[in-house]
């Protein structure tokens, strides 16, 4: 029988990571199943081996860049233990080329047919409000799915937008409050509409 697959995500300042903890937590003190818990290589703003939440709550994480490392650490969790675990992985927006080697939904997929449970956190859009293709991928074929808001640094509604601060057009830069903040679907509409109707114009 395949293992369920669950995703947590929304903009940045959301609370994913909090809520990604809170559920690792859940699993440790139920003693159900062993636990793995996983974090892209290249995100190292808070820790090289740690998922850490904004306001400084942290859990111990392995760093993986490619299948391999994935799959590494899952096997060895699971021959440990005698069987399935439950696999849990922070920032999954960053599991793309050039810094993730390998297709990560189809190794999540690998898992899950294996018998391990995966619990998956990250952003679902970019800055500019596309889709990143990995966290597509696994919102497609997840059983259970989180989407959280954080509050808007402009309006105090509820956000479902990530707005980056600065001028640099950069799709994926590593960041914090410095570089970006949580927005409205009005707040930052109202950013994006300058663009539309410039796109407009452009075309007569």
């Amino acid at each position: 029988m395949i293992a369920p697959l669950t995703v947590v995500a929304g903009p940045m300042f959301a609370g994913k990571t909090s809520a990604l903890i809170r559920r690792i937590t859940a699993v440790l003190e139920a003693g159900v199943m062993p636990v793995v818990i996983l974090k892209p290589a290249m995100d190292n703003r808070y820790a090289d081996a740690a998922i850490m939440t904004h306001d400084g709550v942290a859990h111990p994480a392995l760093p993986i860049a490619s299948e391999h490392d994935l799959f590494a650490a899952v096997g060895e969790a699971s021959a440990r233990t005698g069987g399935p675990v439950h696999v849990f992985v922070d920032e999954v927006q960053f599991l793309e080329a050039p810094h993730f080697h390998g297709a990560f939904h189809e190794a999540v997929h690998a898992l899950l047919v294996a018998g391990h449970e995966v619990t998956c956190g990250g952003l679902d859009c970019d800055w500019r409000g596309m889709p990143f293709d990995v966290s597509a991928r696994l919102l497609a074929m997840a059983d259970h799915v989180e989407k959280l808001t954080a509050r808007c640094a402009v309006t105090g509604l509820p956000a479902q937008k990530t707005y980056k601060k600065s001028a640099d057009a950069t799709r994926i830069a590593l960041g914090a409050a410095d570089t970006y903040e949580p927005r409205s679907n009005a707040a930052w509409q109202g950013v994006e509409r300058g663009r539309a109707e410039s796109l407009k114009v452009g075309r007569g």
